[in-house]
């Protein structure tokens, strides 16, 4: 229930993921900022061969953490990192540019420094 006696509604929030074995990767994880941890997807959906698929969250209005990678069969493109905002039954994003140091520990000092890489000098 919300502060004002009403029940909020659950936004399905979807993520496709893949992994086709030839280098070709999508996935993501959530996070949430008023618990600061990962939040397990409720369903995940995997096609025959297991190479599609996706992952499914019921959110409820509020602010989360979104961590994907996204790598084509060439090898582009990489991870990133968006504020995710569910209002209204419709999703805002923006970029994150300096996480809190509960995110960098769950993501791990290898994926922050992908997708902040430090300044060589």
């Amino acid at each position: 229930m919300s502060q004002n006696g009403q029940n909020q509604k659950a936004y399905m929030f979807i993520r496709d993921t893949r992994n086709t074995r030839l280098g070709a990767y999508d996935d993501s994880q959530l996070f949430s900022i008023r618990q600061e941890k990962e939040i397990a997807p409720h369903r995940e959906r995997y096609s025959r061969t297991g190479n599609h698929g996706e992952k499914i969250w019921f959110l409820l209005p509020g602010e989360y953490y979104l961590y994907s990678v996204s790598i084509s069969n060439s090898g582009k493109g990489g991870p990133v990192l968006l504020r995710l905002t569910i209002r209204d039954g419709e999703e805002y994003t923006q970029p994150v540019h300096d996480p809190p140091d509960w995110l960098k520990d769950a993501l791990g000092e290898e994926n922050i420094e992908e997708l902040f890489p430090t300044p060589h000098s």
